[in-house]
């Protein structure tokens, strides 16, 4: 009978503890859900990385030393701060994109051969059609071929695409092994697990976002009111490296626009992603009327391949390469420009000929046109971080120099 009631107030427990942990575990989805989706992190998958971001979430709530050192930094220091840590995202958020591209082609074990001693060959010594007779081309083929899958053909361009994109990676993987232990000592609890970040090369988004809140701590790191940004166009030339008859693209393609007389290039218009790509003889593209980077990589892409699927002979893939991007701004408040005009570095402002105030910001390199009405037009940047960057240094300016009108 003791045994029975042993027995019965074990299963008790049990049953307790099990009541307890669902109750835990509910009372914790509660709390942390709506926490993750106000900020925009994603649902952590196991506990072991909830408990990591409700410690950082911790720091946040309840300031300790490194934190309460924050604030005690001036702008311009919390500001280089936060420079680093979108230097380290930006890097670790290129490399998995050059991952993704290599592993279209090539098994990422390539990256174990010399592939930039074998790039400067193939853009030097192979670049001619005879390459199959210079010494070590054969060699050098196929040790990639061992990497390109079974089956699989290898084009000069997809060698040429993937070397390139090989050596990025191996350029962003240096990069990251001797900045990391800088970034380790700066940030201090907020890059916990940043170990794990070295062998599986992911972006860093939970940390990143949340050294971003870390700025509202501060009165003068972020702006009072959060600036509508749109991208409007993004310019992005091309090349294919060989030459193209524009007289067969318009025989085979009757919506292409093709006036030689009066323009030398070819229009190939597209509905989705709508753009316009302008196609020169040469080999040169000129792509305009894209949203976003990827959809101007997706426009340029999608014309060599309906050129191809044409009848079109092309054998590289499209070199790619963001020359410009156009966005507008709306800062939420006026600006004052008389005043601006005065204050604003690097700044010109004649309004007898044009309402807005010019401003050329050294770092990220582009220029904004600023209007009274808290309107900006940013110009000169090649990727969307160097948009965002760009009108958050310019908006932090204004409210410093206390030339906002909210």
């Amino acid at each position: 009978m003791g045994s029975t009631t042993s027995d019965l107030l074990a299963v008790d427990d049990i049953v307790g503890y099990v009541g307890s942990l669902l109750s835990s575990v509910s009372t914790l989805q509660s709390v942390v859900l709506p926490i993750f989706a106000k900020i925009g992190i994603d649902l952590p998958p196991s506990i072991d990385e909830t408990e990591r971001l409700l410690g950082v979430m911790k720091i946040l709530s309840r300031p300790q030393s490194i934190i309460e050192s924050w604030l005690t930094l001036r702008d311009e220091d919390l500001q280089r701060l936060l420079q680093e840590a979108r230097l380290s995202n930006e890097r670790c958020v290129r490399l998995n994109n050059h991952r993704r591209i290599l592993e279209r082609n090539f098994d990422p074990k390539v990256l174990g051969l010399p592939v930039r001693e074998m790039l400067e060959r193939f853009t030097n010594v192979y670049k001619s059609r005879l390459r199959f007779l210079k010494l070590g081309y054969h060699r050098d083929l196929k040790d990639l071929k061992q990497y390109r899958g079974v089956g699989r053909d290898i084009r000069y361009g997809t060698i040429v695409e993937g070397l390139s994109t090989s050596s990025k990676i191996l350029d962003d993987q240096e990069w990251l092994q001797m900045n990391l232990p800088k970034a380790l000592e700066m940030f201090g609890r907020l890059y916990k697990g940043a170990r794990a970040l070295t062998r599986r090369y992911r972006p860093i988004p939970n940390h990143i976002n949340i050294l971003y809140m870390l700025s509202n701590l501060h009165a003068s790191a972020m702006p009072q009111t959060k600036a509508i940004v749109s991208i409007e166009n993004v310019v992005a030339t091309a090349s294919i490296n060989q030459r193209v008859d524009l007289n067969l693209i318009t025989q085979n393609f009757v919506e292409v626009e093709y006036r030689p007389d009066r323009f030398p290039g070819l229009a190939f218009r597209l509905k989705s992603p709508k753009t316009a790509t302008l196609i020169f003889s040469t080999g040169k593209m000129v792509c305009t009327g894209a949203k976003s980077e990827e959809q101007s990589r997706k426009a340029v892409q999608e014309v060599v391949r309906r050129l191809k699927k044409g009848g079109i002979p092309i054998k590289n893939e499209a070199e790619i390469v963001i020359q410009n991007m156009v966005a507008s701004v709306n800062l939420g408040g006026k600006i004052d420009l008389e005043e601006a005009a005065r204050k604003l570095p690097k700044s010109m402002y004649e309004p007898e000929q044009f309402p807005g105030l010019i401003h050329r910001m050294p770092d990220p390199k582009t220029v904004i046109l600023l209007f009274s009405s808290g309107k900006l037009v940013c110009t000169g940047a090649k990727r969307e971080s160097e948009v965002y960057r760009a009108v958050n240094n310019l908006h932090v300016m204004l409210e410093e120099k206390k030339l906002m009108i909210y």
